[in-house]
């Protein structure tokens, strides 16, 4: 059944894009394997494989470069792994209306890179950009510090075209500012984690790059310390790029110091950087600020970006609470962990990204899922290994808006064609 399978999508994306399951093991997902890899060479492939699945009741995972196929649930069935990295084209770059539009394999890295040409960025910094597809960026809706300040992917996403489970397009909003109406199909897709249809075509606002940037660093004795530290730069109003808190293991990988440290990025015109910083140095003496040098700060912020996906964890989490109930959160953390985990705390967002350095059992997890909510807040176990997955909600069990989610799958995929099971709810 398996090679009668591939060799009828043969003849619809080529000898080339078929491949066996095994030609990559990184399509596995918590050891489930597809009977193939599916690698269409144009958006007109990969509509024509999603008709394919649906008329051969076949289910279809999509993945960009696999950077995220860890996270969530096994799916509950899997035929076809639908790979986007042959949809690339940087279809169009309006440098003075400051947008471009890109295809679904584009890597965030080969967009800056044609973006940086006009002096331009699209600012988001999830970790390693040179393996995140935009497909991948949209349907995970992923981020990095800098959602503090220019927003997540819904803050910049103008217009979609996306592919429905049996191959039929749907377009939301436009390629300029002022067209954008109608349904909010960009945010019904962003952060779907390939549930509803496959992203073919995406277009952004972008921002011209700052004149300069700076990072400021300051070391306390502990947590507790530090979180009170960035709540005093946050109440001081300076329109900081980001306040981010490092615990002391998080600190020694990122910053190559092991205490518990506050980084704080500026960036703008040079007279600006000047303003905060003589600001900053006030507002925390006697707390010595240390600014790093050009070179440092840029290896520094690369490894505060990637930090999450590099780090060895026997688990992780995503916990998200509003600032002032985060600080109360974590500094109370080390009674609760200790040296046990790391964390680094993105203050202005209220986001904190655990990594465990000590397996936990599923009644720790869930404890630490129900000290949470106990503040109104809610964790996504974004690392677990198979075994946990099974007894551990990894998205958590009383999601806001469930039932509307669940509608909306039956609406656009009523067959669960499309990575069924892998998102909340087992949607």
């Amino acid at each position: 059944m398996a090679s009668d399978l591939r060799n009828e999508l043969r003849f619809v994306v080529g000898e080339d894009g078929v491949l066996p399951a095994e030609a990559d093991a990184s399509v596995a997902i918590d050891g489930r394997h597809p009977t193939c890899i599916v690698l269409p060479h144009d958006r007109g492939e990969l509509r024509r494989v999603l008709a394919f699945a649906q008329k051969h009741k076949q289910t279809v995972i999509p993945f960009g470069n696999t950077s995220q196929l860890s996270v969530g649930p096994a799916p509950q069935s899997y035929d076809i792994a639908l790979g986007t990295t042959r949809v690339a084209r940087i279809v169009a770059h309006e440098a003075g209306d400051m947008t471009v539009t890109v295809e679904a394999g584009a890597t965030l890295a080969a967009v800056n890179e044609r973006l940086a040409g006009a002096g331009q960025h699209l600012p988001l910094d999830p970790p390693l950009p040179s393996r995140v597809t935009i497909g991948g960026l949209i349907a995970a809706d992923q981020w990095g510090p800098s959602r503090a300040s220019h927003g997540k992917v819904r803050d910049l996403l103008i217009g979609i075209t996306v592919a429905l489970q049996d191959g039929r397009l749907v377009h939301g909003g436009g390629r300029v500012v002022k067209n954008v109406a109608g349904y909010d199909l960009m945010k019904l897709f962003t952060g779907s984690w390939g549930t509803l249809g496959v992203v073919l075509e995406a277009t952004f606002k972008v921002r011209p790059l700052p004149a300069a940037a700076s990072l400021f660093m300051a070391a306390v004795p502990d947590l507790p310390s530090a979180m009170g530290l960035a709540r005093r730069v946050i109440d001081a109003r300076l329109s900081p790029a980001y306040v981010v808190v490092l615990s002391k293991g998080a600190a020694q990988a990122i910053v190559g110091e092991s205490r518990d440290m506050v980084l704080v990025s500026c960036a703008g015109i040079p007279a600006e950087i000047d303003n905060q910083r003589q600001r900053l140095a006030a507002l925390l003496h006697p707390v010595a600020l240390d600014e790093a040098m050009a070179d440092r700060a840029a290896v520094i912020q690369e490894r505060l970006r990637d930090w999450p996906a590099m780090t060895s964890a026997s688990w992780g989490a995503r916990i998200s609470l509003l600032p002032t109930r985060l600080e109360s959160f974590l500094s109370g953390i080390g009674g609760a962990m200790g040296a046990n985990v790391d964390v680094v705390s993105h203050n202005l967002s209220g986001v904190a990204v655990l990594r465990g350095i000590s397996p936990l059992d599923s009644n720790q997890l869930r404890e630490l899922r129900r000290a949470v909510r106990v503040l109104d807040g809610y964790v996504v176990f974004d690392r677990l290994p198979a075994d946990l997955k099974r007894s551990v909600d990894v998205w958590g069990e009383d999601v806001p808006g469930l039932d509307l989610m669940r509608g909306i799958k039956q609406a656009l995929d009523p067959q669960r064609r499309l990575s069924p099971g892998r998102f909340v709810g087992g949607i």
